[in-house]
């Protein structure tokens, strides 16, 4: 049980006599993915804060023009984007070339992910 001094840790999470930003020496960045909304960027952002806090560099994961694009770099992480979006709303046009944009938007994913070489993929949102 953790005294008023000391805060309560996670029986995963290690110690806190351990450094939790580097266990083993790793760097790597944890990789955030959120957007579209407020209701999946702020909790991701609230995560990614409490990692930094910890040392853990964090870098995020969005879609081109979204909320996120706005909203993350203001608290100095950063982003990379893909060339995707949402369907709704965009006509019968936009539905026949989602396969394509999807299968562009899983490679340049891919992509990113080798370069970033996250130790962590944490996603928010979608069902």
């Amino acid at each position: 049980m953790a005294t008023p001094s000391q805060k309560p840790v996670h029986p995963y999470a290690g110690t806190q006599q351990q450094s939790a930003s580097r266990p083993n020496g790793d760097a790597r960045p944890v990789l955030i993915m959120a957007g579209g909304t407020g209701g999946h960027i702020f909790p991701g952002l609230a995560v990614a804060k409490v990692l930094r806090e910890r040392g853990i560099p964090v870098t995020w994961l969005g879609a081109d023009g979204a909320m996120e694009t706005r909203l993350v770099p203001q608290h100095g992480i950063h982003i990379d984007t893909l060339a995707i979006s949402g369907l709704r709303g965009k006509g019968k046009l936009a539905l026949l070339g989602a396969p394509l944009r999807v299968l562009r938007a899983i490679r340049s994913a891919g992509f990113i992910l080798r370069e970033r070489n996250p130790r962590a993929v944490v996603a928010f949102g979608g069902f």
